[in-house]
């Protein structure tokens, strides 16, 4: 941009220099040309040649800038493929955890249900002794009770049997008491 109005000063300088400019103050500018000319130009040089070494630094900058880019991009995707390695890797080992869990969960279901089947089958042996035993009990206890009854029984017969006996005396008493009182009385 300053290269342009720097052109566009020359031209417009040359111009006057030449009095194609009808301009009332040409013969001051031509002075001013004169006076100041050379220090014009060398300043509108230094100033294109600080615009060149600055526009090479920008370059320069922005390929370094670049370059540094592309490095980290580089690194980046060299860690993101890292990452992605140790994904894979934990993923992989979650899996096998998973199936030593599934195995261990099999095992220990198939040994259950083996103790299951095992308790299930001695605490029916255990149901069947005992109701062996209830039974077998329940039968001596039945024939003892029938003995005793029947024993009872027995006694209990013969119990009222001497009372029927003693009873018969009684009343056979109580009538001999009875006509010997009549007896008296008369």
């Amino acid at each position: 941009m300053v290269k342009k109005t720097a052109k566009k000063k020359k031209k417009k300088a040359k111009a006057k220099a030449n009095g194609s400019v009808a301009d009332p103050n040409a013969h001051l500018h031509q002075v001013r040309q004169l006076l100041f000319g050379e220090q014009m130009t060398a300043l509108e040089r230094m100033l294109e040649t600080m615009q060149k070494g600055v526009q090479k630094d920008i370059n320069a900058l922005r390929r370094e800038l670049r370059s540094e880019i592309k490095g980290s991009q580089a690194e980046t995707s060299k860690a993101l493929a890292e990452i992605g390695k140790q994904i894979d890797r934990l993923g992989a080992e979650q899996v096998e955890c998973d199936e030593k869990q599934s195995r261990r969960a099999d095992s220990n279901k198939k040994m259950l249900g083996r103790r299951i089947a095992t308790l299930e089958t001695e605490t029916s042996q255990r149901l069947r002794t005992i109701r062996e035993r209830i039974t077998s009990t329940s039968g001596k206890l039945s024939d003892q009770v029938a003995e005793k009854t029947t024993s009872l029984w027995n006694e209990f017969n013969g119990e009222i049997s001497e009372l029927q006996q003693a009873t018969v005396t009684r009343e056979s008493m109580a009538k001999l008491f009875d006509e010997l009182s009549k007896q008296l009385s008369k």
